[in-house]
């Protein structure tokens, strides 16, 4: 395996935690705009290569550890990065799971938009009011998982460590809501964000960076969930 060129925006710094959060590769769901939560579904080609052009643009990196969503496509995609990276084994974490959709699980994505307007979806998600769907999880339960696993994260490293987490679109666009972090566009598959976090305090440096560069754009659902993130951003400051 060769390595790609390292991209110097990417770089960690020396002086606090940097995070490098990755969404997966893109998906047959993705391709098929299927709601996919807790659902799964394989990596089509071309979201492997994304991935793998991933894993080459980060392969300079000293990766200290790394973590993972229990879901087959993000240890998919975290076995790849990891390939350049022999000796670190991801920890799997259900905190990072996506949002579960409950019965809207593979559905089309336009079944769901039928449902409930999706900017309310994501509003109330984020405000932690929307109830779910019948059998999945409240977006109390979600909000507090995703809180929880990502604290844990960062307690138990220092400044100066790298830490690979691999996980989902709408996941890491919460961490970055809670971190008053804006971001005006969906998190592409295979993307990665760069977070420092240095006494309790976290700043991007990188935001949904692509290093294949041909990620295909997100629907509308996936546009919608950005656009509802940044406008409950903007309105904490």
């Amino acid at each position: 395996m060769q390595p790609g060129p390292f991209d110097h925006a990417l770089a960690p710094d020396p002086d606090a935690l940097t995070l490098y959060l990755v969404r997966h590769g893109r998906t047959v769901f993705n391709a098929q705009r299927r709601i996919q939560g807790w659902s799964d579904s394989d990596l089509t080609d071309d979201g492997l290569a994304g991935v793998r052009a991933t894993a080459r643009n980060l392969e300079p990196l000293e990766l200290h550890a790394a973590y993972t969503s229990p879901s087959e496509r993000t240890l998919t995609t975290s076995a790849e990065i990891l390939a350049y990276h022999p000796g670190l084994e991801p920890e799997a974490r259900d905190g990072l799971r996506e949002f579960n959709f409950g019965v809207y699980e593979e559905r089309p994505e336009s079944e769901l938009v039928d449902h409930v307007d999706w900017m309310v979806l994501f509003r109330e998600v984020l405000e932690g009011t929307y109830p779910g769907f019948p059998g999945g999880e409240s977006a109390q339960v979600y909000l507090e998982r995703v809180q929880a696993v990502f604290a844990d994260i960062e307690t138990r490293h220092r400044p100066g460590e790298n830490v690979l987490v691999v996980s989902h679109g709408m996941t890491l666009m919460v961490y970055l809501a809670m971190s008053g972090i804006v971001s005006g566009q969906a998190l592409a598959n295979a993307s990665v964000t760069v977070v420092h976090v240095r006494d309790g305090r976290r700043t991007a440096a990188v935001v949904g960076h692509d290093p294949s560069g041909t990620a295909p754009r997100e629907g509308r659902l996936q546009q919608a969930e950005a656009t509802a993130i940044e406008a409950e951003v903007e309105q904490g400051d």
